[in-house]
């Protein structure tokens, strides 16, 4: 009976993607080729979702058109992805707010709660999906998952906490667990109430006039806080990896005990494009195995290493 239930239940794997002419995009990307670099990544995220959980829905939701994310729209048909079109008409600021475009997470989020999905999950388009979501499914019953990650002492984190009590007029320093905006998963009913606590807190920073240097993070945060006897640690299924040369943090989670979801900031503009490049435009899928050697999980390349020489890097 539960894996007749299971069978039935109806899963969305989401992709959010939003652009606009001239609205600020975020960090760790180039400026000049944003779009490309984002949409090539989605791609890949989409596709290697796709591969490794084929009884979900796995779609790119996003505020272009189908036409005009052409030849985007080509590859995610090629590997079963669909496409939902959602507008970007909540949770917006203005378009030079660093974060501005990040936003349309949550815009996304509040769309995909309403079309009738059991379960709902959504996660950046710098991820690479290695393996299946099926033990995650079920620990989110009546629950969110989100990455929580265990740093209390860097500056990031008080800035953040700094803010919140400012915001909330706490009468004392807000000590929150920091979750990133990176990876969601819930029941469509806890997704609805967790949508309910973020608009509520959207509208306040706009009645306040209220801006956030943490972009969707702060009010995801602050929507978890209020719910926190729901949310659960998503770090068995998910971890965020640094590969570039500057900062290297890669724990052997990859393929150690592998968590499913491997999420890659640094490789939006280096390793995701490639293996769009070599593998996802022809409807393929590489051996996971390559996708760690491509986006620098088990080695830093020559190029890295020169760099490192150059400017005095630390050599790990």
């Amino acid at each position: 009976m539960e894996n007749l239930k299971k069978h039935k239940e109806k899963r969305i794997i989401a992709i959010p993607f939003a652009y606009e002419e001239g609205m600020n995009t975020g960090v760790n990307t180039s400026a000049k080729n944003a779009a490309e670099e984002y949409l090539q990544s989605a791609c890949v995220a989409a596709a290697s979702a796709k591969h490794h959980n084929p009884d979900c829905t796995v779609a790119l939701v996003t505020n272009i058109s189908s036409e005009m994310l052409a030849p985007y729209s080509d590859v995610l048909k090629l590997h079963g992805v669909e496409i939902i079109e959602a507008p970007f008409d909540r949770y917006r600021f203005d378009k030079d707010y660093r974060w501005a475009l990040a936003f349309y997470k949550l815009c996304a989020l509040e769309y995909i709660a309403e079309l009738g999905y059991d379960k709902l999950c959504y996660f950046d388009s710098d991820v690479y999906v290695q393996g299946s979501l099926d033990r995650a499914w079920e620990e989110c019953e009546g629950s969110i998952l989100l990455l929580n990650f265990l740093n209390r002492n860097g500056k990031g984190y008080h800035i953040m906490c700094d803010e919140l009590t400012a915001f909330t007029g706490s009468t004392e320093p807000m000590r929150i667990t920091f979750y990133g905006g990176e990876f969601f998963m819930a029941d469509a009913e806890t997704a609805r109430r967790f949508t309910e606590e973020a608009h509520a807190i959207f509208d306040k920073m706009i009645a306040d006039g209220f801006k956030t240097t943490k972009g969707d993070e702060f009010i995801l945060n602050l929507a978890a806080e209020r719910m926190k006897d729901r949310v659960k640690s998503a770090r068995a299924y998910i971890f965020r990896f640094w590969t570039g040369p500057g900062y290297r943090l890669v724990p052997d989670s990859y393929r150690v005990d592998p968590v499913a979801v491997l999420h890659m900031p640094d490789e939006k503009n280096h390793g995701l494009p490639i293996l769009y490049r070599k593998y996802i435009v022809k409807g393929e899928l590489p051996e996971n195995s390559r996708v760690w050697k491509v986006c620098r999980l088990n080695g830093i390349t020559l190029k890295d290493r020169a760099i490192r020489l150059v400017f005095g890097l630390n050599r790990k």
